[in-house]
């Protein structure tokens, strides 16, 4: 973790961006879009790479949204947000690599069948009446991952618990 913020108010919402696909998807508005640019290679992507790429982003936000939820802070997909009166969160991010393991197997049966290993960047913006600013930038990898939007949102999730337990807005768990 490259930022930390401590004492923030608890967000009345938690809104979940897909993460994004290829280097065209980096907003560079944010503190790490030129290190993002940098991470991600551009690789030539088939369309049909893209569209399971973007259906697996989708996915995650799904997940990433109930498991959220779960934590007792309301969440939503990027597209259903409607703007609220006090701190929110946005929580963006990018896959920096899929370690496709067997190619040839990943494209037959999709992303994630042949791959050995998922990792994304997940930033964490804080929007209030003054503005975005980031406060917290994690990475995530999954290994080995037959779902990797549900196994790559719960990884997330188990980084925003430790996350929320510190800034006190939820219970710490015991180990």
């Amino acid at each position: 973790m490259t930022v930390q913020s401590v004492g923030l108010p608890r967000p009345q919402l938690i809104v979940v961006h897909d993460l994004g696909v290829t280097a065209s998807d980096v907003t560079l508005d944010s503190a790490i879009g030129e290190r993002l640019l940098q991470m991600v290679r551009e690789t030539p992507t088939s369309a049909q790479e893209l569209q399971v790429g973007r259906e697996v982003a989708h996915a995650v936000t799904a997940n990433l949204v109930k498991e959220i939820d779960k934590l007792g802070i309301p969440a939503v997909p990027a597209a259903m947000a409607t703007p609220v009166a006090g701190p929110s969160l946005a929580i963006d991010g990018h896959f920096l690599s899929v370690d496709e393991g067997n190619r040839m197997r990943r494209m037959v049966i999709g992303f994630g069948a042949g791959a050995s290993e998922v990792r994304t960047l997940v930033p964490i913006y804080e929007t209030t009446s003054e503005g975005r600013r980031l406060v917290e930038d994690f990475y995530t990898t999954v290994k080995s991952s037959r779902k990797p939007g549900k196994h790559t949102a719960e990884e997330i999730a188990k980084v925003l618990k430790k996350f929320f337990a510190e800034q006190g807005w939820i219970p710490a768990s015991t180990p």
